[in-house]
């Protein structure tokens, strides 16, 4: 037989039992211990008459810094293998930060239990008394009812608990806390009726309520309470918010004279919005909720005076090439692209006088002054410089005039007279780029402002700031991409990669071909195809044939903003790879942990390694609960058009995947002069004319 352990003895890391041999003493050590009977040693302290024998059972410490050693090992494998993915995939802190991915946020996770134990500190709970431990607030009337309402109510006469003085725990609380020395303060607060009998201190409600352990002390709070309300008057003093809650059990509901009379005494006197307040008061009554957030008073917002305005001497409309082809299909490159151009000393801008605003009202009644507009709303960029007064602004050099934002530039048109090729090498330039010639493969230009191609793009890799006009086609491989920052044109695609953050114009045909936009996509030929590869538009899809008679997949997608899909899917991507790397080392960490707390020895090399290894777990926990409040926010500002139409002059042709929004369907025949939209009252994609 073995000797009894109490339970609140079994975290010792040995224990001393009783057995008629060492097998079945270890047997039931390791038992008591919570570890396998293969971890444990023994060492035999006495023998009985009886042959019983007393033998102290720990840990084998050998076997435990072995095995700590061992996980040591292969979290260390782990992590190397984890922060080569990183770099490999571009997910290191520093590159998600880079991204702004993640940033110093964390997520708070709040969590609150009613307690049914029986036992608690020195009080013994009577059977079927629910009760609530509270520690995070200073006084007990600063306890939210919420917090509460769910735990059931005592009725007065209720016995709650008992404090049994005899026991040898209690003993010192006896001597400090007997019945009649509870101060008159607690009492008066306590809603208890507490006495001593029998070696013991009673405790019986003496309300209906419910019950908390406060600060180590017992309470009851009344179960009945009246409706009340709370005001808030945000910083501005433009608005008044009320958050209402319902009475409770047999208390007095809130009206709409309380309201009034609070808003009085808070000074709110203009803007009171009577109806607001009667609504919300009948919902909180009807439903028994608390209703938070409604605006009960609005002030006059005052009325801005308006910016001065800029009046530019030149056109900011996308440069149209203005190219013509020969009888026999060549490309005439002796006619000038009509490029906005500015000579030096020539007046590029002008800026209006702002003008005054008109005043508003708090909800105080005090007068809120409305700024005046605001003057300074153009900035001279590169070879740009101002007049005296800060009103005109001039170009300093021949070039092209560009506005971007509320900087004014100038900037050299850098020219190629031919092909960019291996010979030329990569373009970079900050202003525009105009190519006479064609982009081969593998090739890359990136330019601050405008591409201008008067030939083809074959193969090469495009980053513009602003447009990329190609007068002839595109032919893309598995690496070139096409990127702009506004409008994209060219004669024709085939297997081309386009981004742009504006209209795609097409003039002829679209071969299989990935087309993303957050304008308009349109086709312009009488004729003009698109047939295979991907489409997807922000607003509106236009072609005269959409698909084709082959049944060539087609997918065209309209109203979806394709820069937050890429970055929803960037997100995913990265919350998938830190979730499998911080399972993977908890997996290993845990156990590790366990068996250095049990008394796995490690030498200081050992403890630094285990000390870097929990501080990466920490760094990929807290990016990925950064990067979890990033999707939610993300998924609130995705920007969808409900509205968005995908036209066809002449054919739509069947097993064309059509999507507007999240809607989706698949053609199964053959349409004629048809557009495809939402209808905003059934929800559904429908066809009508053209």
């Amino acid at each position: 037989m073995n000797e009894r352990i109490p339970d609140n003895d079994a975290h010792k890391k040995k224990v001393i039992v009783n057995a008629s041999t060492v097998d079945e003493a270890l047997l039931l050590g390791a038992k008591q211990l919570g570890i396998p009977r293969n971890e444990v040693q023994g060492v035999v302290l006495n023998r009985s008459e009886n042959n019983i024998i007393s033998v102290q059972v720990s840990r084998n410490s050998e076997i435990l810094n072995n095995k700590a050693e061992d996980l040591l090992e292969k979290l260390e494998e782990e992590i190397n293998y984890i922060e080569t993915e990183e770099i490999a995939k571009g997910l290191t802190e520093d590159e998600l930060i880079q991204k702004g991915i993640v940033n110093n946020k964390q997520c708070k996770i709040e969590r609150s239990k009613y307690s049914k134990a029986r036992i608690e500190g020195e009080y013994t709970f009577y059977e079927n008394v629910e009760y609530l431990i509270i520690k995070e607030y200073k006084k007990i009337n600063e306890i939210p009812f919420e917090k509460i309402e769910y735990l059931t109510d005592v009725l007065p006469g209720t016995d709650i608990a008992v404090i049994d003085l005899t026991t040898s725990e209690n003993k010192k609380y006896k001597e400090s806390h007997p019945a009649d020395k509870y101060s008159s303060e607690y009492r008066l607060l306590c809603n208890l009726s507490i006495y001593e009998y029998d070696e013991k201190i009673m405790f019986t409600a003496s309300v209906k309520g419910k019950v908390v352990l406060f600060n180590s002390l017992l309470y009851v709070i009344p179960g009945d309470k009246d409706g009340y309300f709370n005001i808030y008057i945000p910083s501005d003093c433009m608005s008044t918010v009320m958050d209402i809650y319902p009475a409770k059990g047999d208390g007095k509901q809130i009206t709409v004279d309380i309201v009034t009379n609070g808003l009085k005494e808070k000074n709110v006197i203009f803007g009171i919005d009577t109806m607001a307040i009667v609504n919300a008061i009948d919902l909180v009554i009807s439903l028994g909720n608390t209703i938070k957030g409604v605006v009960v008073a609005r002030g006059l917002e005052p009325i801005c005076g308006k910016d001065a305005q800029i009046q530019l001497k030149f056109s900011t409309e996308p440069v149209v090439q203005d190219f013509s082809i020969l009888p026999d299909g060549r490309i005439n490159y002796k006619r000038k692209a009509n490029i906005t151009m500015a000579k030096a000393g020539s007046l590029l801008a002008v800026i209006t006088e702002p003008s005054a605003g008109i005043d508003g009202m708090d909800v105080f009644g005090k007068p809120v002054i409305a700024p005046s507009g605001d003057s300074k709303v153009l900035c001279a960029g590169e070879n740009v410089s101002v007049s005296k007064d800060g009103k005109q602004f001039f170009a300093d050099i021949d070039g092209q005039p560009v506005l971007n934002k509320n900087i004014l530039n100038v900037f050299q048109n850098y020219y190629i007279p031919g092909d960019v090729d291996y010979t030329s090498g990569n373009i970079e330039f900050e202003g525009n780029v105009t190519i006479r010639g064609s982009i081969l493969s593998g090739i890359e230009v990136k330019a601050g402002g405008d591409v201008y191609v008067m030939g083809d793009v074959d193969g090469g890799i495009i980053n513009a700031g602003r447009d990329v006009i190609i007068s002839g086609g595109v032919i893309g491989s598995n690496d070139s991409i096409i990127q702009c920052g506004r409008n994209f044109s060219a004669g024709h695609l085939q297997n081309a990669y386009i981004e742009a953050e504006g209209d795609v114009i097409i003039k002829k045909s679209v071969f299989h071909s990935r087309i993303y936009s957050t304008g308009n996509v349109a086709v312009q030929d009488m004729n003009g195809v698109i047939v295979g590869g991907i489409v997807n538009a922000l607003k509106n899809i236009e072609a005269a044939k959409i698909g084709s008679e082959s049944g060539a997949k087609t997918v065209i997608i309209a109203g979806q903003d394709f820069l937050i899909k890429k970055m929803k899917n960037q997100y995913n991507e990265t919350t998938e790879f830190l979730s499998r790397n911080i399972d993977k080392i908890a997996a290993i960490l845990k156990p590790l942990l366990d068996a250095i707390k049990n008394g796995a020895r490690l030498n200081e090399e050992q403890k630094q390694k285990v000390n870097q290894i929990s501080k990466k777990y920490k760094e990929l926990t807290k990016n990925l609960s950064i990067i979890e409040a990033k999707k939610k926010q993300l998924e609130r500002g995705v920007q969808c058009n409900d509205a968005a139409i995908i036209k066809v002059f002449k054919f739509m042709y069947s097993d064309v995947t059509i999507t507007i929004k999240d809607i989706s369907l698949q053609t199964r025949e053959v349409f004629q002069s048809s557009k495809f939209f939402i209808n905003r009252k059934t929800g559904i994609i429908e066809r009508g004319p053209y």
